[in-house]
């Protein structure tokens, strides 16, 4: 009835409005200041009710093209960052394969070269060489991950991701080399050039940068630490057992770790064309510089917080790195551990991230964004 009433009204004023205009045009000499005014009123009610009618539709409108899986709690683009979390899990997986093997492979070539050496002198050379070559790789990364990530923000995240992954079939293979022919610098040459892997992870997390909005980014990273646990679980029980059948083993399941990969960057879309409009202007209108020494010197120079957390994260990185490698060694000297009771050790590791990566950090994150907002 309401409904009825207002649409009757607005027909009365048209008709109004129409036969105050047919006098107006009949009679110039007639025309009344107080019809005019009374017109104007008229022609304001209208124009009102009629942005109210279109406020309500788009309103409509608004709410069903937004009833999207976002607002339901689930990402848009649910099936890209799923995809894009099993590939980081598989770099990690490589990583521990690779750093179980390694130790094995210097501890026999060191001892092949110095017959006459105790085990602890031994493996004293084996740690220092095999700190080398971890050093090496995240060199490169530190000069080139800038040129890499201008790249990747120009041409896309697909072709660093499938440059790194032929850089891991490349890396397994020089390995394998240097492994029959007892030739180490074999292995310290490539494995340095195929550090740019290293890049993978970050241009993963720009990956799902750009396919979440700001509300969704804090969950999804914060989920990405369950794929890292799972990385840490299943690729060392992969080395354990396979090393299990022959030493160089984890070498070849790299190998299958390269062929699926493939297969899930084959179904990644490419997301520098999913980003927002938002983030497609800041790309377009940020100022990029191939030159490394530039983006090393502007990340230091830019702020003092970011200088600090870079610092922060490069002593991080370095201690890591040194307590993997020691740790491998001195389990074997002390407890006569080897690639297998090593391998537990860093599955029950990766079963810690994950319980905090799922219950303990959620919780965190709300409570830490609550005391900030």
């Amino acid at each position: 009835m309401i409904l009825d009433k207002e649409e009757n009204s607005k027909e009365q004023i048209k008709e109004h409005l129409v036969q105050l205009e047919y006098n107006h045009d009949d009679d110039e000499e007639d025309y009344d200041f107080d019809d005019n005014l009374e017109s104007s009123v008229f022609i304001k009610k209208l124009n009102s009710d009629d942005e109210e009618d279109d406020t309500k539709d788009h309103y409509e409108e608004f709410n069903i093209t937004n009833s999207s899986p976002t607002n339901l709690g689930r990402p848009k683009h649910f099936k890209q960052i799923v995809l894009v979390l099993c590939l980081f899990s598989l770099i990690i997986m490589k990583a521990f394969l690779f750093s179980l093997f390694v130790p094995t492979m210097y501890s026999q070539i060191i001892k092949d070269k110095y017959p006459n050496n105790t085990v602890s002198e031994n493996k004293s050379i084996a740690s220092h060489y095999k700190s080398i070559t971890d050093a090496s790789p995240f060199l490169v990364v530190f000069i080139c991950g800038s040129i890499v990530g201008v790249l990747s923000d120009r041409y896309g995240r697909k072709k660093i991701f499938i440059g790194s992954i032929t850089l891991l079939a490349i890396d397994a293979t020089c390995t394998l080399i240097s492994y029959y022919s007892n030739n180490l610098y074999i292995f310290l040459i490539a494995h340095t050039i195929c550090g740019l892997q290293g890049c993978t992870a970050p241009t993963i997390l720009s990956y799902i940068s750009d396919i979440t909005t700001k509300e969704e980014r804090p969950k999804v990273f914060a989920f990405s630490g369950v794929s890292i646990g799972v990385a840490i679980i299943v690729g060392p029980l992969l080395a354990s057992l396979s090393m299990q059948i022959s030493t160089p083993a984890p070498l070849y399941i790299v190998y299958i770790l390269v062929i699926v990969g493939y297969v899930i960057i084959f179904f990644l879309k490419e997301s520098i064309h999913l980003r927002s409009e938002e983030d497609k202007l800041k790309a377009k209108t940020t100022k990029k510089t191939l030159n490394p020494f530039k983006s090393i010197k502007k990340l230091f120079t830019s702020s003092g917080y970011v200088a600090f957390v870079t610092c922060l994260f490069i002593v991080y990185s370095f201690i890591s790195e040194d307590i993997m490698t020691t740790m491998y060694f001195y389990t074997e000297i002390r407890y006569g551990w080897g690639p297998k009771e090593n391998s537990l050790n860093i599955a029950f590791m990766g079963g810690v991230i994950i319980i905090y990566s799922t219950f303990v950090l959620p919780i965190i994150l709300k409570y830490l964004c609550k005391y900030i907002n």
